[in-house]
């Protein structure tokens, strides 16, 4: 259960990377990029989230338990409340395509795409980007923890779950914040570099 979670961190921590790769590749800046950039970075961390689902760690027979709202989380807060609604439906929709139709699947893709609305206002919220991922993941996993009470029948199953669930969803919300900073601020320095360093190109 904690490698699960573990690796659950680890892979998100992995996609910040291609993200920032992107993002320097593409010269994307922070924060509120263009309404493309948005778009696509939301189908791109909606394939972020989906792949989290597969090192899920099964509740019951149609629950599954990860960390999968942290895509949205980060969605919101560096690329805004558009990317953070793409992320949402697109995690929502798949999470349905990939393992069925069930009264679970409904209500995981009603909180999902309830956090990701909740991401407009995080991201426009005048709050800093630490404060605005604690407070969005500190909802995203109250409401998850809502829907897994009423999608299970045995509340000692999900207390032994819950508990490590939030604790590594917390620290792994904040180590996220860092490597996302540290991605970004070495972005901004190579941007500014390049800027000062383009050639002058006097009139004739």
């Amino acid at each position: 259960m904690f490698s699960t979670f573990f690796i659950n961190i680890c892979v998100m921590i992995t996609f910040m990377y291609v993200s920032g790769i992107i993002a320097k590749f593409y010269s994307i800046r922070l924060p509120f990029p263009s309404l493309r950039v948005q778009l696509i970075g939301g189908l791109l961390f909606g394939i972020y989230g989906t792949v989290l689902m597969n090192y899920s760690f099964p509740l019951n027979e149609t629950t599954i338990v990860d960390l999968r709202h942290l895509a949205i989380v980060t969605a919101a807060v560096y690329l805004g409340g558009v990317a953070s609604v793409v992320t949402g439906l697109m995690i929502s929709v798949l999470r349905i395509l990939m393992f069925g139709l069930s009264s679970s699947a409904i209500d995981a893709g009603f909180v999902m795409t309830l956090i990701g609305l909740s991401g407009v206002y995080f991201a426009y919220a005048p709050w800093s980007r630490l404060t605005k991922i604690i407070t969005m993941n500190l909802l995203g996993i109250t409401l998850i923890f809502i829907i897994l009470m009423l999608n299970t029948d045995s509340m000692n199953s999900l207390m032994k779950i819950y508990p490590l669930q939030m604790t590594i969803s917390f620290a792994g919300g904040i180590f996220i914040y860092f490597i996302a900073e540290f991605i970004n601020k070495s972005n901004e320095m190579l941007f500014l570099l390049e800027k000062e360093h383009l050639p002058i190109i006097l009139p004739t």
